[in-house]
């Protein structure tokens, strides 16, 4: 497998590696639901929209932030399916109830630095869209961003989701994909020395995205260590699948 000097993926929803059960976060204070963490990246669509129906329903019911985080996460997750199928109709629906839902949480929620992230990479997504907007909506991400790297800054899915968004944000708009790296290197050591292991399910999107960031940096040979390692986590997840697809000659 050889890496290409430059490497064009677009889409910027991502897909979750397995984990073996639901686990709490004691320091920023909620839980990662087994059903989320365990089995989304090797879900179908439908799959994805049924349990994405069944979070809503409860969030409906109960009016909380724990199922209306979770629902607008996985309307999130769904942009993936969208985009592979250039569903723009699909899309700019999920990109919709995500910002929408995100944008309810209050800043006193557990939630709310998650929230903020995953709002800013929706609206960014919407201004790939409209670009027309990418001024009004580009100082919204940006605050977005900035919040949940103040809020956010020891929670590693945070520190992840702000590097993905340095990946794509170009450096005109903030970018930095030596700062994503960054991130994503962090990310890995507090995975690899909590205690319980909890954050691994993220190691196969992070590494994906080091290959990424490794890549559009021109160090080719760390950019194939970082997919390779990828690879070895979960050699049937759809992202890093597409990823090594797009880098073979």
């Amino acid at each position: 497998m050889k890496l290409y000097k430059h490497i064009t993926f677009t889409v910027a929803a991502l897909l979750l590696y397995s984990s073996p059960g639901a686990f709490s976060d004691e320091q920023n204070g909620h839980s990662y639901p087994a059903d989320i963490t365990g089995s989304i990246y090797t879900a179908s669509k439908s799959d994805i929209e049924a349990l994405k129906a069944a979070y809503h329903e409860r969030h409906l019911n109960q009016l909380d932030d724990e199922n209306k985080f979770w629902t607008a996460y996985l309307a999130y997750r769904s942009t993936h399916y969208s985009y592979a199928n250039q569903d723009k109709k699909a899309l700019k629906r999920a990109l919709k109830q995500c910002t929408e839902l995100m944008g309810e949480i209050e800043q006193s929620s557990i939630y709310f630095p998650e929230a903020s992230i995953i709002r800013a990479l929706c609206l960014g997504q919407t201004i790939a869209m409209q670009p027309l907007k990418g001024m009004l909506l580009g100082q919204k991400a940006g605050a977005a961003a900035n919040i949940a790297a103040v809020m956010g800054k020891d929670n590693p899915h945070v520190i992840f989701l702000l590097g993905v968004n340095d990946y794509y944000t170009p450096n005109m708009w903030g970018g930095d994909k030596a700062r994503a790296v960054t991130r994503f290197l962090d990310v890995v050591q507090r995975a690899e020395s909590s205690s319980a292991g909890q954050w691994c399910w993220l190691l196969p999107d992070v590494y994906t995205y080091l290959a990424l960031s490794y890549n559009a940096l021109e160090q080719p040979e760390k950019a194939k260590a970082a997919l390779q390692k990828a690879e070895s986590l979960s050699p049937q997840y759809a992202f890093m699948k597409s990823v090594q697809i797009a880098t073979e000659e």
